[in-house]
Parts: structure tokens; C-alpha cells; sequence
């Protein structure tokens, strides 16, 4: 059993937040659960800086 699966049934258990006395024995702390999806969304990773558009390129690109 991986630990994901661990986490997502403490999550589902307590309907998305966490009860207290769960959360004091978790290592992340998080009363709230976020995919990675997200987190790598608000920080900004995984995105190209000073992207160029495809319409943008030139046609010899």
C-alpha cells in the first residue's frame, strides 16, 4: 500500500479536511489536500518563461 493511497483515504474519511487529532501525525501537516497538479500551478513551476506563441514564430521556424 503506497502512501498516496494512505493519504487519500484519511482525506476521503474526513470528507477533504482533516480531523485534529489526524493531522498531528501526518509529516506534511496539511489539513487540506492539493495535488501536485496544483501546487506546481501556484508556484509557477513546470511553465516556460518569455514563451513565444506558435502564431508569433516565423514562418521559417
Amino acid at each position: 500500500m503506497s502512501h498516496e493511497t494512505i493519504y487519500r483515504s484519511l482525506y476521503i474519511q474526513a470528507r477533504g479536511v482533516l480531523k485534529k487529532e489526524l493531522l498531528e501525525h501526518l509529516r506534511a501537516r496539511r489539513t487540506i489536500r492539493r495535488s501536485r497538479h496544483a501546487s506546481l500551478k501556484r508556484n509557477g513551476l513546470g511553465q516556460i518563461k518569455d514563451a513565444v506563441s506558435i502564431s508569433e514564430r516565423p514562418a521559417s521556424a
